[in-house]
């Protein structure tokens, strides 16, 4: 499983990122990069970072964002599962 892991300096940087530039966009400039890169906008600036696991049952991820996210902290930082097939 790879996913793309937002570590924002604002308070809202992984959901204005995750509005304006998209997911998939932001996963291919860090991929492309050697799995960081940094993005700045109007309204964000961040850390993109991409971390491939191994094999993880998405019901954990489900357990993992339902009991350990903090919603506050999430809108700032937070992670994407890639759904990609070729990931």
């Amino acid at each position: 499983m790879k996913i793309l892991w937002i570590r924002g300096e604002g308070d809202y940087d992984a959901l204005e990122i995750e509005r304006e530039v998209g997911v998939d966009e932001a996963f291919k400039l860090a991929a492309g990069n050697g799995g960081s890169y940094y993005l700045e906008g109007d309204a964000y600036s961040a850390m993109l970072y991409v971390k491939d696991f191994g094999p993880v049952d998405p019901k954990f991820v489900e357990f993992i964002r339902d009991n350990f996210i903090d919603y506050d902290r999430a809108k700032s930082e937070d992670f994407y599962v890639i759904e990609d097939p070729e990931c």
